[in-house]
């Protein structure tokens, strides 16, 4: 179901993000976990991060080259494998 169609109240803890899926929009500020696995062709993550973030993994994703400036204060765990685009922090 795409987030534009959650009713407002909705709370989303843990969002995983595979091929195919599409990562247009900021993920809602409730998400804690955010999994992006296998998506070969994202780039670039979106600029701002939820701020409640605890938990960000990015698996085999060939395009992805950067991520946002600025992680949020929350985050515990930062993976990333197979990211051969992905220089640095």
């Amino acid at each position: 179901m795409p987030l534009s169609l959650l009713p407002s109240k909705s709370y989303i803890v843990n969002l995983k993000i595979r091929p195919g899926s599409l990562l247009p929009y900021l993920p809602p500020p409730s998400v804690r976990t955010l999994v992006i696995r296998n998506c070969k062709n994202v780039k670039r993550l979106p600029r701002v991060l939820p701020p409640a973030l605890k938990t960000l993994v990015c698996e085999g994703c060939d395009s992805l080259s950067e991520l946002p400036e600025r992680l949020p204060n929350a985050l515990e765990v930062l993976r990333c494998v197979d990211c051969p685009r992905l220089s640095g922090l």
